[in-house]
């Protein structure tokens, strides 16, 4: 298979990769008021440049996202292949690491599951063409071998609903603890956030084994 790379050349993937990088650290700075004027002066390009490589903002937006679940998705294989034999313990673990995001790292919470991508007039481009969840689809594919070693109570036609409803168990949770809503829910309790996030991991499994 050919490569972006090959089919372009060494530079032009390397600016390419620039453009990614830079642009991530401005979506999770400013969300949905990032400047694609600002991108172009931190790259030392013109605007009208940036679109040799970028179909344009939108496109740019599902580049980053695209790119962020590729490596939520491989933060979630190496939590299954630490804890292959418990079934159990490999959920909770990938609920727990969601739940870390949202709490220390609000920003990336927000940019993954909260922002609405920019409008465009123009057809669909590349990036939002390929555009695929892949951290979901191993958590289906976490709940298929469940059902296939009799862990897991559901048929195999209730994964992708169940899968979307274990999603939302934990990303509503996620916002509650996340600093956006520390006036809203202030404790005197130090520790509530632990306790809090224990319950919704096993209140959310304990539907399923």
């Amino acid at each position: 298979m050919i490569n972006s790379s090959q089919r372009h050349g060494e530079a032009w993937q390397k600016k390419f990769d620039n453009i990614r990088e830079v642009a991530i650290e401005l979506f999770l700075r400013d969300g949905e008021n990032m400047s694609m004027r600002e991108l172009a002066k931190r790259l030392n390009i013109a605007v009208s440049g940036m679109y040799r490589y970028i179909h344009d903002k939108r496109d740019l937006f599902f580049l980053c996202q695209n790119y962020l679940f590729e490596k939520l998705t491989e933060d979630f294989e190496r939590i299954a292949m630490d804890n292959f034999d418990d079934l159990y313990t490999t959920l909770y673990k990938i609920g727990d690491h969601l739940l870390d995001i949202a709490e220390f790292n609000f920003s990336l919470f927000k940019f993954l599951f909260m922002l609405e991508p920019p409008p465009s007039n123009k057809e669909k481009g590349p990036e939002e063409i390929k555009c695929q969840r892949l951290a979901i689809d191993g958590l289906k594919g976490l709940l298929i071998m469940g059902i296939k070693q009799s862990k897991i109570n559901l048929n195999i036609d209730e994964v992708d609903m169940f899968a979307k409803i274990l999603w939302g168990i934990i990303l509503g949770p996620g916002i509650i603890i996340s600093p956006m809503y520390d006036y809203f829910f202030e404790s005197e309790e130090l520790e509530w956030k632990k306790k809090y996030r224990k319950n919704v991991l096993e209140l959310a499994l304990k539907q399923l084994i």
